[in-house]
C-alpha cells in the first residue's frame, strides 16, 4: 500500500508539468518547421545563419523537438539564446529564454527553470507583450505546482486567465484551466479539477478533436477518475490520450501515459497489463536519460512483482529505484561541492585584484612625493629614502604574506580533494550494503502474507549487510587515520580464497538475476598474504560487481586464485563487451566513465576501479586489467606473500 500511495503521488505532480507541455506560442506568422528544412547538428550555430531569422528557426526547431528529442530541443535552445543575445534581438532572446525554461522544467531543475522564465518575463514586459507575459506566469505557476506550493500555483493561474480575458484571447485559456485542474486534483478536490479540465478540453477542440491540448485534458481527465476510484470510467480516456501520443511520437507524454496507464491497471489487479506499459514508460525514459522518470517506472514495476507475489523480482527492482534516487542526490551534493569550489577561486580572485590595487596606490604616493617644488629638495630627497624604505619593507611584508595566503590555498585545496575522495569512496562502497537493507525492509513492512521463510531470509540479509556497513566504517576510519599518520592499517595473515569466496556469495543473487554463472577456480593451498581482511573483500566486491554488472544474460565470471614466485595473484574474468584504447588510458581514474554501458539499467558512479586501485596500493600489492573489444576483460590483483622475504 506505501509502494502504491508514493508511485501515485509522482504521478500526480508530474501530470502538472506535462499539462504545460504544448503550452508553447509562437509569434504571428511564424509556422513550425520540419527538422530536415535545417542543416543543424552538434556543431549547433556552425550551419545556421547569424540573423534574426537564424534565432527563429532554431527555435522553430527546438520548440517542434520538445517532446520528441531533449537534446536536440535544449541544444537549439541554448544556441538561439546565445545568438540573440549577440544580436540583441530582445523577443527572440525572451523566446529562447522561454524554451530553456520548459526545458529545465522537464529535467527537473526548478531553480533554473524559474530563473529563464522571470528573465523572458521581464524581457516581454519591455516589449508590452501581455499575451507572452501570461504564458509566462503559467510556467511560473508550474514551478511553483512542482514545488508543491499548490496556493501560490493556483494565483499565478488566475492572474493569467484574468490577462488572457482581457485580451479576448479565450483560445489561450485552456491551457491554464488544465493547470488549475491539476493544482486542485494534487490538494485532492477531484471534482472541481474535472470541471477545469472539462472546461480545458472543450476550448482547445475548436474543431480538431485531436489537438495536442486536447489530449492533454483528456490524460488528465482519466488520471482523475484512476484518483477517485472510478476505475472503469478512467480507461477510454487514458488510451485516447496515449495513443495520440504514440502516433505522434510525442516521447516526454508517451512516457507519462504509459506510467498512467500502469498504475490504473496496477490499482483493477491487472497485473500483467499494468507490467506491460510500467516497461513501456521505462524504456522510453532509458532512452531519453529521463532519470527522475527511470525512478518512477522501476517503483511502479516493483510495486506490480509485490502483488504477484514475485517478491525477488520486486526486490530487484526496489533496489535499482534506490540506486537511481541515490545517484541523484550524490550528483545534486557534487554539484553544490563545485559552486563552493568556484566561489572559492573568484574570492581568491578578487583577493589578488585587491592587493595588486593597493600595491598600486602605494606606488602613486611615491611619485607625488617625487615632484614637489625645488626648494624643498632636500626634504624630499630624505622623504624618498625613507619612503624607499618602507616600500621595501612593505612590498617585503606582502610577498611573505602573498607567499603564505599561497601555501594556505595550496593546503586547502588538498585538504578538499582528500575530503571530496574520502566521502566518494564511502557513498560508493556503503550504497550496495544500504539499498540491499532499504529493499528488504519495504518488502516486510508492506507485505502482509510473507511466510515465516521469507521473514527468516530477508532478516538474515539485513544483518549481513549491516554487519559488512560496520566493517566498511571501520576500515573507512582505519585508512584515513592512516593516511593522516595516526597509525598504521592492520595487517595481517589473510586467507585470500576465504575472502574471495564472502564476495561470491554476496553477488551470487545478482548474477542468478541475469542468469550469470559464478565460477571459481582456487588452489587448494595459495598460502596467506599480508593484508586486511576487509579491504581484501572490498577490492573483490568491486571487481566482482563490475564483471557481473558488465556482463550480458547467460555468461560465465570466472574467479581464480593462483601463486606466482612471492605473490598469491587473484583474476576476475568476464565475458562482456570488452574495453577500447581510450578505455584502458582513464580505468582506475576517478569518476571514470567508460564507453561500455551496464547491461541490465545498473548504475555507476566511476569510482569502483579507483577504490581498487588505492586500496590494492596500500597494502603493497597491484592491480591491472588486460582486454580487447569484444573478448572481454581480465582484472588481476597481486598481494605479496606472508612468508615472502622483505
Amino acid at each position: 500500500m506505501i509502494l502504491r500511495i508514493l508511485i501515485t503521488s509522482v504521478i500526480t505532480l508530474l501530470g502538472f508539468s506535462i499539462a504545460m507541455a504544448m503550452s508553447i506560442t509562437f509569434p504571428e506568422g511564424q509556422k513550425i518547421i520540419e527538422s530536415e528544412q535545417i542543416n543543424y547538428d552538434e556543431d549547433g550555430l556552425a550551419n545556421i545563419a547569424e540573423t534574426r531569422d537564424g534565432v527563429d528557426s532554431l527555435l522553430s526547431l527546438g520548440n517542434h523537438w520538445r517532446n520528441r528529442d531533449s537534446r536536440l530541443s535544449f541544444q537549439a535552445a541554448r544556441d538561439a539564446l546565445e545568438l540573440a543575445q549577440r544580436l540583441k534581438y530582445n523577443e527572440g532572446e525572451a523566446r529562447a529564454h522561454t524554451l530553456a525554461g520548459h526545458k529545465y522544467m522537464d529535467f527537473g531543475e526548478y531553480e533554473k527553470a524559474l530563473e529563464h522564465y522571470l528573465l523572458a518575463y521581464e524581457l516581454y514586459r519591455q516589449l508590452g507583450n501581455e499575451e507572452d507575459m501570461s504564458q509566462l506566469i503559467i510556467s511560473q505557476a508550474v514551478v511553483y505546482a512542482d514545488q508543491l506550493d499548490y496556493l501560490k500555483a493556483a494565483e499565478y493561474l488566475n492572474a493569467s486567465i484574468t490577462i488572457i480575458e482581457k485580451l479576448g484571447q479565450n483560445d489561450k485559456k485552456s491551457h491554464a484551466y488544465n493547470n488549475l485542474g491539476v493544482v486542485y486534483r494534487s490538494e485532492g478536490q477531484y471534482e472541481r479539477s474535472l470541471e477545469y479540465f472539462r472546461k480545458a478540453a472543450s476550448l482547445s477542440l475548436d474543431g480538431n478533436s485531436d489537438s495536442t491540448t486536447h489530449m492533454i485534458a483528456m490524460l488528465n481527465i482519466g488520471n482523475t477518475y484512476r484518483n477517485m476510484g472510478e476505475l472503469d470510467l478512467a480507461p477510454d480516456y487514458l488510451y485516447k490520450a496515449n495513443e495520440f501520443f504514440e502516433n505522434n511520437n510525442y516521447t516526454i507524454l508517451r512516457i507519462v501515459s504509459n506510467l498512467f496507464l500502469g498504475q490504473l491497471f496496477l490499482d483493477r489487479g491487472e497485473y500483467d497489463t499494468a507490467l506491460n506499459f510500467a516497461k513501456k514508460s521505462l524504456g522510453l525514459a532509458s532512452m531519453e536519460n529521463f532519470r527522475e522518470r527511470m525512478k518512477d517506472a522501476h517503483e511502479l514495476i516493483a510495486g506490480v512483482y509485490k502483488n504477484q507475489k514475485d517478491y525477488q523480482s520486486a526486490f530487484e527492482h526496489i533496489q535499482i529505484y534506490q540506486q537511481i534516487k541515490d545517484s541523484l542526490l550524490s550528483a545534486e551534493q557534487n554539484s553544490r561541492f563545485n559552486e563552493r569550489r568556484i566561489r572559492f577561486e573568484v574570492e581568491e580572485k578578487d583577493r589578488e585584484i585587491r592587493l595588486q590595487e593597493a600595491k598600486i596606490i602605494q606606488q602613486n604616493l611615491s611619485l607625488k612625493f617625487l615632484f614637489t617644488g625645488l626648494g624643498l629638495m632636500a626634504v624630499i630627497i630624505g622623504l624618498l629614502v625613507y619612503n624607499n624604505h618602507q616600500k621595501n619593507k612593505s612590498n617585503a611584508l606582502l610577498k611573505q604574506r602573498r607567499l603564505e595566503i599561497e601555501e594556505q590555498n595550496k593546503q586547502l585545496a588538498r585538504l578538499n580533494k582528500e575530503k571530496d575522495e574520502f566521502l566518494s569512496m564511502a557513498a560508493h562502497d556503503l550504497r550496495n550494503p544500504l539499498s540491499t537493507i532499504m529493499g528488504a525492509v519495504n518488502l516486510l513492512r508492506t507485505e502482509e502474507e510473507l511466510e515465516e521463510n521469507d521473514i527468516d531470509e530477508y532478516s538474515q540479509l539485513i544483518e549481513t549487510s549491516s554487519n559488512r556497513m560496520f566493517s566498511l566504517i571501520n576500515s573507512f576510519l582505519e585508512i584515513k587515520s592512516n593516511e593522516n599518520g595516526d597509525h598504521n592499517l592492520p595487517v595481517s595473515r589473510v586467507d585470500v580464497n576465504k575472502a574471495i569466496k564472502q564476495s561470491i556469495r554476496h553477488f551470487q543473487k545478482s548474477a542468478d538475476a541475469k542468469s550469470i554463472e559464478l565460477l571459481k577456480q582456487l588452489v587448494k593451498v595459495p598460502g596467506p598474504v599480508l593484508g586486511n581482511t576487509n579491504s581484501l573483500i572490498r577490492i573483490f566486491d568491486n571487481l566482482i560487481s563490475n564483471a557481473v554488472k558488465f556482463s550480458p544474460e547467460g555468461k560465465q565470471v570466472i574467479i581464480t586464485s593462483t601463486v606466482e614466485d612471492d605473490c598469491v595473484r587473484v583474476s576476475i574474468r568476464d565475458e562482456g563487451p570488452g574495453l577500447s584504447k581510450d578505455d584502458h588510458a582513464k580505468l582506475f581514474g576517478q569518476y571514470a566513465r567508460l564507453s561500455t554501458q551496464p547491461t541490465g539499467n545498473e548504475t555507476s558512479t566511476g569510482l569502483g576501479l579507483y577504490i581498487v586501485k588505492k586500496i590494492t596500493t596500500s597494502l603493497n600489492g597491484r592491480v591491472w586489467c588486460t582486454s580487447e573489444p569484444g573478448q572481454g576483460a581480465v582484472f588481476y590483483v597481486e598481494f605479496p606473500k606472508a612468508d615472502s622475504p622483505t
